[in-house]
């Protein structure tokens, strides 16, 4: 969070995405969140005519990402865009909260569809209704501290939040899995 106000100061703004999915994709979730700016999840496995129409619709002025990714990501960035690679973030800054006051009416994120009806559209939640769905998914499904929730889905879909969030606002743990990476042999194991 503050590497990313650092960068852009205060203001609610998309925030473009591009890690795997995995925990620093959530720790850079959580950071966008914390800073009061709006986070796109982008996947990188996507074609890149698709993640560039996406980058150039929402225009985001910061695309967080890391060692691995850096490449795509300049490829991707336009002039106007910068890069904030979190492999290089400077970690002696305060980690004292940085209370920010957050609106529940404040965007919260940008998902963008598969485009199967035509071009992909971001879809807009603020943390209203990120709490909303969580209280509603928690209440169904009984979450607890004690649990353990799989996080099989990319952040970029609308499936994940019910995963990523359900378990972290519950004092739950959340596990994300590369079932595309390594497959679903591997998946009966690591469950």
């Amino acid at each position: 969070a503050r590497g990313i106000l650092a960068r852009r100061g205060e203001g609610e703004e998309p925030i473009a995405l591009l890690l795997e999915n995995d925990a620093p994709m959530i720790a850079a979730i959580l950071g966008v969140l914390k800073a009061d700016k709006i986070y796109v999840p982008l996947d990188s496995t996507l074609p890149h005519p698709r993640i560039t129409y996406i980058l150039e619709g929402l225009q985001a002025p910061l695309i967080v990402t890391n060692n691995q990714n850096l490449p795509l990501a300049k490829a991707l960035a336009r002039d106007a865009q910068d890069l904030l690679n979190i492999d290089e973030i400077d970690s002696s800054p305060s980690a004292e909260n940085l209370g920010l006051s957050i609106s529940p009416d404040a965007m919260a994120y940008i998902l963008y569809t598969s485009g199967s009806t035509g071009e992909p559209k971001g879809v807009m939640h603020n943390h209203r209704n990120v709490l909303h769905d969580c209280m509603v998914y928690t209440n169904n499904l009984h979450f607890c501290a004690s649990d353990r929730l799989t996080l099989l889905h990319s952040c970029s879909s609308s499936a994940s939040k019910h995963y990523l969030f359900g378990a972290l606002l519950n004092g739950a743990a959340v596990y994300p899995s590369d079932i595309r990476g390594e497959g679903l042999s591997h998946l009966a194991t690591w469950l």
